[in-house]
Order: structure tokens, then C-alpha cells, then sequence
């Protein structure tokens, strides 16, 4: 039987309704939000409370639809970030000579370096094993075995003495107070707590929105062009790195900007990933030989673009990769991923849609982006509004949701009633459920019909797959190119965005705020055509 979700896993294990959950950006962590008394009681008793409480005005939808955008604006709650790791079956940890080959003469550097880090790794465990064998009476934890015992006492060791150790369930935890460590590393993002249960060892730690890849990606404004500034933040990460090293802890191959987390003051916390202690290995699985993706996100964009060029990647696979790189995620309404409209849907083959201008341009006319730009120096406001995105999926959003975002009065009569006037309506890009998802069109609602297809197809799933074509038709094909250069590339700044009346909002206006959402530039030249 396959495991839960993550989030379904702690929203089952905290009796909290799982709206009040939200996938982060792994698959291993989630984004909870909860009342800061329910927080305090678990932390000051060190016991999990016997009830999650709800926000008495707020309903379950529009919960989902706030940490869908990564905020709770309501006084008294938090938004935690809770990391989950499954306890292996096997859980007694490796700790002996691994009976594998330490010749190094036929790597590359960063092979090297990986290799060191993972010896310095087993051997801190193996250490760590000795002492637990030699201190009676250190940590025991019944029925779950020394992993979890070497997992708690590297978060001591890191974090300090203060992280409080709740226990679910009839799990029972003695921990030795003798030789506490009491120094820890500073600058990491606080660990509320460590909740233990026969299934999961889950971390609960404050939620920052901020990043520095964040800062650089989509708020470069705000260091403008200090060298100050960049040599600040380089100094804590810096400090950071060595605060690990002083304690013989390795960071290993996953630092990334993302985890260095920043606020309004330009202060820096890490946000650390534990290195687990390595059980048995497992019998291989069946899936274990097939064969990787074709073009997983993790592509280069060079590679990416090469690939596309050739016609050797779709036209939706490269679009959704480039959406990736520019930092935009599905079910994130202020920053969701944008393909073009490709037709008019007045006719099967023909309506073809000029991706030359921006759906912007198409929808407003010349004559008003050019006083917009007299008077505010920009031209598109934006891609993809929240407003634009909450129409687009009315016929699957809760109403609640609908009124808060759209229009305050539920109106159905307001919203779109075909993709024709959709397409038509929408100052804004598509989205590629258009293009594979038929269930957005079937309506939820019992007085909001469903949104009308054109009349050459008879199902969603029919109009999806005939949508797809002319996405990836020979037509848009030999266009797209210049659509990727408005939206993603070289004609979002400087003259050209000016000549394309292409100037946006969130470029131009300089911001000196954090963001985590916004417009991105990947190329910096005229992207290539498809061959």
C-alpha cells in the first residue's frame, strides 16, 4: 500500500482539517497554518494538543486559497513550515566500514568533493553510534530503533538544548540531561519543536518567505548598486558555513540560495536540511531501473533551448520549463505558470492568435498603452493577474474564494460563459490547464453553467486534446519564439520593450520590497527560432 501525501500525514496526525496544509517546495515539506496559543501549548508542554483550532471567520476554502499565495493575514496565526521524514522499517543505522571502493584517480573534482563529504558524514554517524553505546541511558526511544536516536542527537547538536521534543502517540522518550550541549549554531531558522511518532519524525520551524535567490530573481532593485550591501550578505553566509564547520558538520551538495533566508533588514537565517542516518539498504524496487524524464525541470536552459530548437522538445514542455526557471509554480495563484492563447476559437484550423504582442497589447490597443506609459513609464501591468487566474478556474473554485478575490457579490452572469469570450475578455495570458486539464471547464457551482466549447468538439477532454494540436501546430511553432521573447526574454527591458510596448509594471517600478512573485527576463537576446 502506498504512503499518504505528506501534508495528508500531518493534517492526520494534528486533527487539523487539510486545508490548513499546502505542498512547499519539496516534496517532503509542507506549509501549515495555526493559531500561535495551539503553537505555545505544544511547545510549553511538550505535548501534541488534543485539538487543532480553525479560524472562526475564515473558511476552509479561503484558507487553501491565502496558502496557495503563501501568507494568513489574520493576527494571532503563524505560518510554520514543517518538514516530515518517514522512519525507515529497518532502523538500526549503518555504522561499520561500507564495503565500497575509495579510489578517487577516476573522478572529477565535485566527484572528489562528494566523496569526501559522504565519508565525513558516515564517519560523524559512526561517532555519534560509539557514544550512544558507551552513555547508558542517553536516549532511548522504544520500538523505533537507533535512527531516530541519532537523528535527535544531531538536532542537539545543532540547534542547542532549547528545541522541545514532542512525542505522539504511546511512543515514550527519555533523554539524559548530563552534557547537554548548550552551544549551537546561530543564524538558522527556529526550530519550534520535533514531533515523534511511530510513522514520521516531522520539524516545525518558522515559515520565511524570503529568500536570497528570491532577492536576486525577483527584487535586484533592492541592492541596486551597492557593493556594500552584496559583501553584508556574503559575510553571513559566509559566518554560516563556519559555524557548521567549527562543529564538524558538513553542509553537503544541497546548499542553494534558496535556503538562505532573508527579511526586510537584509539579515540572514539558514534554513538546514538534516543529513539522516543511513538504515540498510533496501532491496532495489522495480521502478528503480526505468529510465529518467525526458527534459526534467532541472534542465539547463541552454540545453533546454537547444532541444527545442531541433524539435526535439514540445512546445508546452519548453514553455512549462521556462515558467519553472522564471520561479513560476502551479497552484500558486500570484505567480502561475502562462502559455499563450494560440486562437480565437471562431474556427477549427483557423483564428490565429498574432503572439508578436502581448496579450496586453492585443486586448487594449496601442492607443492606451501609450498614455499608460506617459503617465506611469510602463506598458502591462502584468501576465497573469490573481483576478485573471480565479476566472479562469470559477467553474472549480469555491464561491467564498470567488467573492474575496473576483468580485466581492456573486454575480455568475459576470463571469465568461464560453472560451470564445474567455479568450476574448482576458487581458492576460492562458494557462496550460487550458491545454490539459478537462475538468476546469466542467462548473461546480449549481447556478454557474459550464464554460462552452466551441462546437466542433463534444467533450472537455476532446476540446483539451484538439487545443494541444494547435499549441503544437506548425503555426505557433514558427511563431512562438517571438511570444518567449515578450514574455521571457530580451523585449522586457530596455529599448526593445519600449518599441514592443512591453514595459512592465513590476520591471520598471524599481521596487525596493521583497517580493516573491514577478515578472523574469531569461534571455538577453532574441531567442531562437524553431527549426
Amino acid at each position: 500500500m502506498s504512503a499518504k501525501p505528506p501534508c495528508k500525514q500531518l493534517s492526520s496526525l494534528l486533527g487539523c482539517p487539510p486545508s490548513y496544509t499546502s505542498p512547499l517546495h519539496s516534496q517532503d515539506t509542507c506549509l501549515l497554518v495555526a493559531n500561535g496559543q495551539w503553537l505555545g501549548d505544544l511547545i510549553t508542554t511538550a505535548k501534541l494538543p488534543t485539538t487543532f483550532p480553525t479560524h472562526p471567520t475564515i473558511s476552509e476554502a479561503e484558507v487553501s486559497a491565502f496558502l496557495s499565495d503563501k501568507q494568513f493575514p489574520s493576527p494571532g496565526w503563524l505560518l510554520l513550515q514543517v518538514r516530515s521524514i518517514p522512519i525507515p522499517s529497518n532502523t538500526s543505522c549503518v555504522c561499520s566500514p561500507a564495503r565500497v571502493s575509495t579510489s578517487t584517480a577516476c573522478m572529477s573534482l565535485s566527484e572528489v568533493l562528494g566523496h569526501v563529504n559522504t565519508c565525513n558524514l558516515r564517519n560523524l554517524w559512526r561517532e555519534m553510534a560509539r557514544k550512544l553505546v558507551s552513555q547508558k541511558g542517553d536516549v532511548t526511544l522504544p520500538g523505533t530503533g537507533d535512527w531516530v536516536e541519532e537523528l535527535l542527537s544531531l538536532v542537539t547538536r545543532i540547534y542547542g538544548d532549547q528545541v522541545t521534543i514532542v512525542t505522539a502517540e504511546d511512543i515514550s522518550l527519555i533523554i539524559n540531561t548530563k552534557d547537554k550541549v548548550i552551544s549551537h549554531i546561530p543564524n538558522l531558522v527556529p526550530l519550534h519543536c520535533v514531533l515523534v511518532s511511530s510513522q514520521s519524525v516531522s520539524f516545525i520551524s518558522s515559515y520565511q518567505p524570503h529568500s536570497v535567490a528570491s532577492l536576486l530573481q525577483f527584487s535586484p532593485a533592492l541592492l541596486g548598486d551597492s557593493l556594500v550591501k552584496s559583501l553584508f550578505l556574503l559575510h553571513q553566509m559566509l559566518e554560516i558555513f563556519h559555524s557548521f564547520h567549527n562543529l564538524g558538520v558538513t553542509l553537503g551538495d544541497t546548499v542553494s540560495l534558496h535556503k538562505f533566508k532573508i527579511d526586510h533588514t537584509f539579515h540572514i537565517l539558514y534554513d538546514h536540511t538534516l543529513s539522516l542516518p543511513s538504515p540498510p539498504p533496501s532491496p532495489p524496487s522495480l521502478t528503480a531501473s526505468l529510465p529518467p524524464p525526458s527534459c526534467p525541470l532541472s534542465t539547463p536552459l541552454t540545453t533546454a533551448t537547444l532541444l527545442w530548437s531541433r524539435g526535439e522538445l514540445s512546445n508546452l514542455r519548453y514553455l512549462l520549463l521556462l515558467n519553472h526557471l522564471a520561479g513560476r509554480r502551479f497552484g500558486q495563484p500570484n505567480n502561475h505558470p502562462v502559455v499563450p492563447w494560440v486562437c480565437d476559437f471562431t474556427s477549427n484550423e483557423g483564428g490565429h492568435r498574432d503572439l508578436s504582442r502581448s496579450k496586453f497589447r492585443l486586448n487594449k490597443g496601442d492607443q492606451a498603452l501609450d498614455m499608460t506609459y506617459e503617465t506611469g513609464q510602463h506598458h502591462v501591468t502584468d501576465v497573469l493577474s490573481e483576478i485573471t487566474y480565479y476566472t479562469y478556474k470559477s467553474r472549480v473554485t469555491d464561491k467564498a474564494v470567488l467573492c474575496r478575490y473576483v468580485r466581492p457579490a456573486w454575480v455568475p452572469a459576470e463571469y465568461p460563459a464560453s472560451m470564445a469570450r474567455m479568450m476574448s475578455w482576458s487581458p492576460d495570458e492562458a494557462i496550460p490547464e487550458f491545454y490539459t486539464d478537462p475538468d476546469i471547464f466542467t462548473s461546480t457551482h449549481s447556478d454557474l453553467p459550464d464554460l462552452s466549447l466551441p462546437s466542433w468538439v463534444e467533450t472537455p477532454t476532446e476540446f483539451c486534446s484538439w487545443h494541444l494540436g494547435r499549441l503544437e501546430g506548425e503555426v505557433v511553432s514558427s511563431q512562438l519564439h517571438t511570444w518567449i521573447d515578450l514574455t521571457f526574454g530580451y523585449k522586457l527591458s530596455g529599448s526593445a520593450a519600449v518599441r514592443s510596448k512591453n514595459v512592465c509594471l513590476a520591471i520598471s517600478d524599481s521596487h525596493t520590497d521583497l517580493r516573491g512573485h514577478g515578472v523574469v527576463q531569461l534571455f538577453s537576446v532574441p531567442h531562437p527560432v524553431r527549426g
